[in-house]
């Protein structure tokens, strides 16, 4: 434990030297965030186990010291290391190192994106409670992201951000504009048409077809309508940066949950027509591939399962028997194998990302 922390403190404190990443220590002012080290442990504690005798007192005290960043590291005398501590395993419980670090992740700037600044919390936790002569280590870590205070981005990557941003802004009010124009032409269009109805049931005592009633309506704007709406919403949601995670994880998850889908839909289709062929006579939820298909996803919601079970015609020990080891199965695999795993592709795929 001992050999750990100081190798610990001497990571910490060449932090800046051997660190791959931005990494930085935490600036309160002028000073740096220090490294916290703190241990719990009985007040009082005599364990003799040669003769199975012990005294302990059960309230617990807790000691720390604190490791400043900028304080060169050194292995002098025993009264002059901070580190020189004696520690008593038989009232030992725990042992926290707790520090904090800064960073910056610069890989958006490649699509376009400023930088995020991240806060670590970091705790490193030795567990001796159970006193078994094996010591537990668990590591915290707790990230925070936000916006960095200031920032400069030379070259044509900040200009490119700025000038995208107010391309977007601009394709926004376009679209908007379009949309609202070619809104107005359909809606004169049906004001048209209807005006154009009444006047032949009016004077020519006759109905409009449907093609004639068509041909008031151009299709082009109902295109355009709906390109602009898309546009406006993909502007959007590029625009907000709590969208970017949902994407980003989306676009990452799709090629396995298809392949995921694909497999479950055989095993899905292998039940439909299983169910189809041999409970058809016996169930009226069975009749048609379509109602088995309807019948199946409900029970996967959870929906109609004790109507399903109890319309069962008991004509047949055999089919009813058949139906109880179809049914059981199907749900416990799709509940809870089935969308279990595919929960799971998808959560992976999220943690991955975040």
């Amino acid at each position: 434990l001992i050999f750990f922390g100081l190798s610990n403190q001497m990571v910490y404190l060449q932090l800046c030297n051997v660190s791959v990443g931005n990494h930085a220590f935490e600036n309160k002012g002028t000073e740096q965030s220090a490294l916290a080290a703190c241990w719990h442990f009985y007040k009082q504690g005599n364990i003799y186990p040669g003769n199975d005798t012990f005294d302990i007192d059960p309230e617990i005290e807790t000691e720390c010291l604190f490791v400043e960043p900028n304080e060169p590291f050194h292995i002098g005398t025993p009264e002059e290391n901070k580190l020189n501590l004696t520690l008593d395993f038989h009232r030992l419980l725990t042992v926290e190192l707790q520090f904090k670090l800064k960073a910056i992740n610069l890989q958006t700037i490649r699509h376009h994106e400023l930088p995020d600044c991240y806060d670590f919390t970091l705790t490193i936790t030795f567990d001796n409670k159970a006193h078994s002569g094996r010591i537990k280590i668990s590591l915290d870590n707790d990230i925070s992201i936000r916006e960095c205070k200031d920032w400069h981005v030379s070259g044509s990557i900040q200009k490119n951000t700025h000038y995208m941003m107010i391309f977007d802004v601009f394709i926004i009010l376009t679209c908007l504009a379009s949309l609202i124009l070619c809104v107005r032409s359909v809606l004169r269009g049906l004001q048209l048409q209807q005006e154009f109805v009444n006047f032949f049931l009016l004077h020519y005592k006759k109905e409009v077809s449907v093609s004639d009633r068509m041909e008031f309506i151009n299709g082009w704007y109902i295109m355009i309508i709906i390109s602009d709406i898309l546009t406006i919403i993909g502007s959007i949601l590029k625009m907000e940066i709590q969208a970017k995670l949902l994407i980003l994880t989306l676009q990452a998850a799709l090629p396995n949950v298809i392949r995921f889908c694909c497999c479950a839909a055989m095993i899905y289709l292998g039940y439909c027509f299983c169910g189809w062929i041999v409970l058809g006579p016996y169930h009226d939820k069975f009749r048609s591939l379509n109602m088995v298909s309807e019948c199946l996803f409900s029970l996967i919601n959870g929906d109609d399962m004790f109507a399903t079970f109890a319309k069962m015609q008991q004509k047949s020990y055999l089919v009813w028997l058949f139906s109880r080891i179809y049914l059981y199965s199907f749900i416990s695999l799709f509940i809870y194998m089935i969308l279990s795993l595919f929960i799971a592709l998808i959560t992976d795929t999220y943690e991955t990302i975040k």
